[in-house]
């Protein structure tokens, strides 16, 4: 098993335990046990228990987000199609880690690293960010002062529905939700407008949210270029020692070249990079590389 499959089987492992026996119930050991690896080997891809629930947020959140991008770049939707879509994605979300989302809130209590920290504020605001697009979308520019004030009130409500959900056990109709959703923003827009309250999220706070971003985005470029030239030194180095190895090698070669000029491109085709990211799948040597790339450029591995 390659060591990047051998971590993801670690995790599946440890979200199964966590789910069935509880985060403090369960052990680094427990987690070796059932995965079938070594302690150690469990400690060689993650320093704690908290590190491994972390990981398993992070890459689960990591899939909703992927799929609002590829809902915001569908351009067979209307704006209220799209927000719509989006809603009924996230509710989706919660009730698919219903289980996931009360281990983390009722029992987990993470002490959050700083680096765990501005990864949690980067999604947030990220997320954050694509909501106010989306409803500047559905209402149009004549409501652009109050975008995010509508934004972040849509946000609020979604997460008091989480809440609701996780800590009252109540359930509410998803389409009654999203249609009071849609008709919530709707409403307050207009009468924002008409009573020309001043908005709530002012630029001071979208600017520094932007700059936040732009320091995420610029880190998160540097972290892809990193990750190519790993994988471009490891392919040159390579020596073929006869002809059919030869071909591998220049295959290798042009895939990497094209994934890199996807990479550095305004707009990467995300169909594109995740073909050539499948196409590396055979050289166990980057396995880790694939999945970081993945996580990266928000594409799923295949």
């Amino acid at each position: 098993m390659a060591a990047n499959d051998k971590k993801q089987h670690v995790l599946a492992t440890a979200k199964n335990l966590f789910l069935s026996r509880g985060f403090k119930a369960t052990t680094i050991q427990n987690i070796a046990d059932a995965a079938n690896v070594s302690k150690g080997a469990v400690y060689l891809y993650f320093s704690s228990k908290q590190d491994i629930i972390f990981e398993i947020a992070v890459q689960t959140e990591g899939v909703i987000w992927r799929q609002v991008q590829d809902i915001r770049a569908d351009k067979s939707f209307d704006p209220r199609g799209r927000l719509e879509k989006i809603l009924e994605t996230y509710i989706d979300y919660i009730h698919e880690n219903r289980l996931l989302n009360e281990l983390l809130v009722q029992e987990v209590g993470l002490a959050l690293t700083d680096e765990m920290l501005a990864e949690t504020l980067r999604m947030r605001q990220r997320w954050q960010k694509a909501i106010d697009s989306s409803v500047a979308d559905f209402l149009g520019e004549n409501f652009d002062d109050w975008n995010a004030d509508l934004g972040f009130c849509l946000n609020a409500m979604m997460d008091g529905f989480h809440a609701f959900l996780l800590v009252e056990n109540v359930e509410i109709p998803k389409d009654t939700l999203i249609q009071f959703l849609l008709l919530m923003v709707e409403t307050m827009g207009p009468a924002l407008k008409a009573k020309k309250l001043a908005p709530l999220l002012d630029k001071n706070y979208l600017d520094k949210r932007d700059r936040q971003l732009k320091g995420s985005e610029s880190k998160r470029k540097k972290e892809i270029a990193s990750l190519l030239k790993k994988i471009s030194t490891f392919a040159s180095d390579q020596k073929p020692t006869n002809s059919e190895q030869s071909i591998q090698h220049k295959i290798l070669l042009d895939t990497i070249q094209i994934l890199k000029k996807e990479c550095e491109s305004a707009e990467p085709n995300k169909a594109i990079i995740q073909g050539m990211l499948a196409s590396l799948r055979a050289v166990d040597e980057l396995s880790q590389h694939r999945q970081q790339l993945s996580f990266l450029l928000g594409v799923k591995l295949i």
